[in-house]
């Protein structure tokens, strides 16, 4: 029933000449603006929560979160691998003596610790 009467409404409002909507434009000025910016319902979103979200992910989530920790993260791991490349790159050069001294070492420190723990 009430969409009836709201199709009658418009259809009255619109149907006829220009100047019956134009009047009711002037004379209800205050609700025309107000219905017009749908309650202002989308600027209000947009300062209450819009701006702040915008705010919270540039400077937390982006400068903090992924610059910081997760960028941090990914070139200190490239930084210990380029480190521990130099180091294990002078231990592994190719010379076999000294391969089987660490394979010797290895052996003397695995069996000197089980007999520790025995």
């Amino acid at each position: 029933m009430l969409a009836l009467a709201g199709l009658a409404g418009a259809a009255f409002l619109y149907g006829g000449p220009p100047e019956r909507v134009q009047a009711l434009q002037q004379r209800y000025a205050g609700a025309h603006r107000w219905l017009s910016g749908k309650y202002f319902i989308d600027e209000l979103y947009e300062r209450v929560i819009g701006r702040p979200l915008v705010w919270l992910s540039d400077r937390v989530f982006l400068n903090l979160s992924d610059r910081w920790l997760l960028d941090g993260t990914l070139n200190g791991m490239g930084a210990l691998g380029r480190w521990s490349g130099g180091v294990l790159s002078r231990v592994q050069n190719g010379s076999l003596h000294r391969y089987a001294w660490f394979v010797m070492m290895g052996i003397v420190g695995a069996l000197l610790w089980s007999w520790r723990h025995v």
